[in-house]
């Protein structure tokens, strides 16, 4: 069988080699040990890759049907960017009658295009749902009915597919840890520094500016803090300025991203308080398995699938999005009270331990077992 899969993202392209984010990457690669593969996405050139030896697709039996559309060209005007849709979705067409299975990271432009083009062409394909969805349209609610299968990053996006598509089950999460690396806490003192913890790419949907503003606050705190932010992105030097002409720079420390697994499993491990302020439409971020796998106490806004899994004082605290003031008393909260730190902290490891066990089977293996029958 051979499968086409679509990506709702970049293909970063260097020296002549291609480069994915590190998770997706070994996806594709685990893919490809089961079956035939192509991968299509949009291509940007670049200089340097975020991590070179686990992000570079080659080695594996992938084939690559990319087409480039850069941010240059993104900004040259609309005409610009139909022509590289149209030229994406001619290769597309030409491929399509190759393979035997389509499988679509959705939502996105390319992938929404490149359904509707399945459905034209009677080719069977399947969804790939990682990203805040609704099936709000005509064309939107087709598509999923239409899909032979659909695999679901988040109980709240499996709940929105299943009225239109009964074919549809929870993804295995595609995180760096397992339940062999869950960290059971046996001290739930905070020592000086109190250390908090975030984990994400630099960027204002993230919700670290939000972040630094309650760090800001609790500086004049009886308590004394460090945070800890781990990632690269867009706003870093932006992140760096503001901690800088905020007077904070003794309370803030970043990390850049980490590449090896076992570092960042020591960051969170030696860390006492999980923050993700984020605003984007999230899935299920990876990084909330890993902070209840280390048994962090975790402060979280409810986008996404979150709250399907996470509860208010159960096994997090919720804090509303762009809300310093509120996110500096839900900080304030459990430093000053060991007691519901722990007991979050507790719960927040019982609940991924439980999570993990419905799975018998990474992402990869469960593509290759629906699209075997799904194909069919």
């Amino acid at each position: 069988m051979k499968i086409l899969i679509v990506g709702n993202g970049s293909t970063t392209k260097i020296n002549g080699e291609y480069y994915k984010d590190k998770h997706t990457s070994r996806f594709l690669k685990e893919v490809a040990s089961y079956s035939s593969v192509e991968y299509c996405s949009w291509l940007e050139p670049s200089m340097e890759a975020s991590n070179k030896s686990e992000s570079n697709l080659h080695g594996s039996k992938l084939d690559y049907k990319i087409t480039s559309i850069n941010e240059r060209a993104s900004k040259q005007g609309g005409m610009v960017k139909l022509f590289n849709y149209v030229r994406k979705l001619v290769l597309f067409v030409k491929e399509i009658k190759k393979i035997d299975f389509v499988y679509l990271f959705y939502r996105g432009n390319l992938p929404f295009l490149c359904a509707l083009l399945c459905i034209l062409m009677r080719k069977k394909f399947a969804l790939y749902i990682r990203c805040d969805y609704q099936s709000q349209s005509f064309l939107e609610k087709l598509i999923v009915k239409k899909a032979r299968f659909v695999l679901c990053n988040g109980e709240l996006f499996r709940k929105r597919v299943l009225p239109f598509n009964r074919r549809c089950e929870l993804v295995a999460p595609m995180i760096d840890f397992s339940k062999k690396d869950s960290f059971a806490k046996s001290n739930f003192h905070t020592g000086d520094p109190v250390k908090l913890l975030f984990v994400a790419r630099l960027e204002k949907e993230k919700g670290v500016f939000v972040l630094l503003q309650s760090i800001q606050m609790l500086k004049n705190n009886n308590k004394p803090i460090l945070l800890n932010i781990v990632g690269d992105g867009v706003a870093y030097q932006s992140l760096v300025e503001f901690v800088k002409e905020s007077q904070i720079g003794d309370m803030v420390k970043f990390h850049g991203l980490i590449k090896d697994k076992h570092s960042l499993l020591s960051l969170y491990r030696e860390s006492d308080i999980f923050v993700f302020p984020s605003c984007y439409p999230e899935g299920f971020p990876r990084v909330l398995y890993e902070a209840m796998l280390a048994s962090l106490a975790i402060i979280t806004t409810t986008v996404g699938s979150i709250s399907t899994l996470m509860s208010d004082r159960g096994n997090c605290l919720y804090v509303e999005k762009n809300d310093s003031l509120g996110l500096t008393k839900c900080i304030e909260q459990l430093i000053m009270n060991d007691t519901l730190r722990k007991e979050i902290s507790i719960n927040a490891n019982n609940t991924i331990l439980d999570y993990l066990d419905k799975f018998d089977e990474p992402h990869s293996l469960q593509l290759i077992r629906w699209a075997a029958n799904g194909a069919g």
